[in-house]
């Protein structure tokens, strides 16, 4: 791609993100790509972020209500990363709130039964146990700004476990598509963890076990709710890129290019329950599909 497609590709996008997305995204968009001031970010982060640490008020656009859940978190600590920030009067509040709803174990569950009573999508079920998405995407974030919070430690060794037990959740015949996405978040914490021995091997049984059981879709034009080479390593940096040859990944980039719409933006590639998070969603979705393209060197 040329400077001046690159920068076609810039300018169609922005003109969707101004159209379609939620003033967060646009703010995003605008420090990713325009050399935007992080601070309105942040500032425009904050009212997401509880009384008690957490964050809710369907930040996270699958759930539709106020209440703090540590997914809903995932998506400011990622927000917050997208721009290298780790603001301590955020952080540090929130995971003294996630020591709250932490079990024994180190876990942490995807959903707290606070979802009762407010609108959200059918895979927002409560309760779930503790699991390796969000726990491990949390328990990243530590890591990569070195942030000594009582919380990671027994996190992470929940997260070593959760990844030790991925077989066995195979082997007992779990929807292939809840471990891929699970796998998906989890990645960037192999990326960050300071035991990179045990990163590198656990990474490479990981990506044996998955590709073994065909969890990764390798067909980039398959339909469906799947998971892509690119999903699993979004950065070229990453950890993950190992797991894929370089014409794989080549062929998942010209699909993801290709599959900008005329408006500018991505449409997503799950399941559509609410016109709102639908405008939501596509507006985040294309900031990530930027990224990826980005960090490949297409843009």
């Amino acid at each position: 791609m040329t400077l001046t497609d690159a920068a076609r590709r810039i300018d169609a996008v922005e003109r969707f993100i101004w159209l379609n997305a939620r003033l967060i995204d646009r703010y995003r968009f605008d420090c990713l790509f325009r050399d935007g001031d992080a601070g309105r970010l942040i500032a425009a982060l904050r009212p997401y972020q509880n009384p008690d640490g957490g964050f809710g008020n369907a930040l996270e656009g699958d759930f539709r209500g106020p209440t703090s859940q540590a997914t809903t978190a995932d998506f400011a600590l990622r927000m917050m990363d997208d721009v290298g920030r780790s603001d301590r009067d955020i952080v540090i509040p929130f995971y003294d709130w996630l020591t709250t709803v932490t079990s024994e174990d180190g876990g942490v569950p995807m959903v707290l039964p606070t979802v009762e009573g407010y609108p959200r999508a059918s895979w927002w079920e409560n309760p779930t146990p503790p699991g390796l998405n969000p726990t491990a995407t949390l328990a990243a974030y530590l890591w990569r700004y070195d942030i000594d919070h009582p919380w990671r430690d027994p996190a992470t060794a929940f997260a070593w476990r959760a990844f030790d037990d991925i077989p066995n959740r195979i082997a007992a015949g779990e929807w292939p598509v809840q471990i891929a996405y699970d796998v998906r978040t989890a990645v960037q914490f192999l990326d960050a963890v300071p035991d990179r021995d045990r990163a590198e091997k656990t990474c490479a049984e990981v990506g044996k076990i998955l590709k073994d059981h065909d969890v990764i879709a390798f067909d980039p034009t398959q339909p469906g709710d799947i998971s892509l080479p690119l999903d699993f390593a979004p950065t070229a940096d990453s950890i993950t890129r190992s797991w894929f040859t370089d014409d794989v990944i080549e062929a998942n980039l010209d699909v993801f290019a290709a599959a900008q719409d005329e408006d500018g933006g991505w449409q997503v590639t799950w399941d559509v329950w609410n016109p709102s998070s639908l405008a939501e969603w596509r507006g985040w979705f294309t900031i990530e599909r930027m990224k990826i393209l980005r960090s490949y060197g297409r843009i």
